[in-house]
């Protein structure tokens, strides 16, 4: 064999079609298209994000919960009240007011009083300048500040 013959015969091996298979790139959006690196880093977010799903969940119940316990929970609920500083009446006060033992206490640390009994209070007791009233678990307290 010549060196023309080895030459036109490898030419032909190059040219002509490789029994191996060639890799081709994958169709875009299919799995095998991501890279391996990528693919793990993907599921480690979608883990992260069930996780912080389920954590969310679960902070989520925790608050509705605690909500419903301070509403339902008997130790909320008014059993003392006590008056400071007011020559009327403690039960006076706590009727013009319209605090009764009983009541729930978180309503009225949220709500405060109505405009409308505040005003009447002001106009039952003139001699009433100020006052304030403070909650605990279960007693409230009014604290009254009188006219000189």
């Amino acid at each position: 064999m010549n060196q023309q013959d080895y030459q036109n015969q490898t030419q032909k091996r190059s040219s002509a079609p490789s029994t191996v298979p060639r890799k081709t790139a994958p169709a875009v959006g299919d799995p095998a298209s991501v890279h391996p690196v990528r693919r793990q880093r993907t599921q480690k977010n979608q883990m992260k994000m069930r996780v912080l799903q389920r954590v969310m969940i679960a902070v989520i119940a925790m608050v509705i919960l605690v909500g419903l316990l301070l509403v339902v929970v008997p130790m909320f609920r008014v059993k003392t009240i006590v008056v400071e500083g007011s020559s009327r009446d403690s039960a006076e006060i706590a009727a013009l007011l319209d605090i009764n033992e009983g009541d729930e206490i978180v309503p009225l640390m949220i709500g405060g009083l109505d405009p409308e009994t505040e005003k009447a209070f002001y106009n039952a007791c003139p001699e009433v300048s100020s006052f304030d009233i403070s909650y605990s678990f279960s007693k409230v307290t009014i604290s009254i500040i009188e006219n000189n």
